[in-house]
């Protein structure tokens, strides 16, 4: 009964967040001089000065709960191969709706794949744990709501902002997120998804925000990039950068990023002539 009343309480307190988050979308300061009309334009981030005050909140969020719930989460967690195979299986419990979106979209070859790969990893793979799938050809790739509006519909960005707890977006994003979190429960149901994500980065992050002359434009040109590159699906692994969603409701937009230098690939398929086939132990790796 403990369990389910904190979890209760903890889904009430992300919907209360995520409520004032997409409120924000409205609280914009517009700029007025012509060089911050240019520079809006330039950056596509027309409430600059309230969106570097967020972002300066969600730097405290990340350096007072999420980082040291990732250091801790490491410490319970110690092997690496064991946060992989957890990483594997919430992953693969999230395929269904990238599959859906894939359809949505008319994209019935990847939605294919994405059946297959969730077939072959729920079944012999003992729910993900083992990723047989991309050893076999079905590679892992994810799709989210605003990924549809934007090759679907034709939505475009909209402008970037930094939501609080939760991190930058676009408003074609901020409002997707609403339909994945109905479409793609998980990370509601396994609250420790975003922690997971953090704590793959920790070094990443605090190399990136102690080298950067202004951190918050590093996030933002990071964040606007990789977004674009999903679009027209020159995306990088999601593990790389992962998104800002809802299952991780207290993220930072510092937990958004990771340099590429970290980009963790599973090896391809191997010739006949190779030795037999092990099950994997690095994670199935995004975006």
């Amino acid at each position: 009964m403990g369990v389910v009343a904190f979890s209760q309480r903890f889904r009430l307190a992300r919907a209360i967040v995520l409520f004032f988050a997409v409120l924000s979308l409205g609280a914009c300061a517009t700029p007025r001089t012509p060089e911050e009309i240019a520079r809006a334009e330039e950056t596509n981030d027309p409430n600059e000065a309230m969106n570097r005050a967020v972002f300066a909140f969600n730097e405290g969020l990340d350096l007072v709960v999420l980082r040291p719930m990732a250091v801790w989460y490491r410490f319970l967690v110690p092997l690496p191969e064991a946060r992989d195979t957890i990483r594997r299986v919430v992953d693969n419990a999230a395929l269904p709706w990238t599959m859906a979106n894939e359809i949505i979209q008319g994209e019935f070859g990847r939605a294919r794949v994405t059946s297959t790969r969730f077939l072959i990893n729920t079944t012999l793979g003992l729910g993900g744990m083992i990723d047989w799938a991309t050893r076999w050809g079905y590679p892992h790739h994810t799709e989210d709501f605003g990924l549809t509006l934007a090759r679907r519909f034709g939505v475009r960005d909209g402008p970037y902002f930094v939501m609080v707890g939760f991190g930058p977006a676009v408003t074609r994003d901020a409002w997707a997120m609403w339909v994945d979190v109905v479409g793609n429960p998980v990370g509601w149901l396994l609250p420790f998804d975003g922690v997971d994500r953090r704590s793959r980065h920790i070094e990443d992050v605090d190399e990136m925000r102690s080298g950067s002359i202004d951190f918050y434009a590093a996030v933002r040109s990071m964040v606007q990039q990789r977004r674009r590159a999903q679009v027209n699906r020159g995306e990088p692994p999601s593990d790389d950068i992962p998104r800002i969603a809802p299952d991780a409701a207290l993220a930072p937009a510092v937990a958004a990023v990771a340099p590429a230098a970290t980009r963790r690939h599973v090896a391809p398929a191997r010739p006949r002539s190779a030795a037999p086939l092990r099950p994997p132990t690095a994670p199935w790796v995004t975006p």
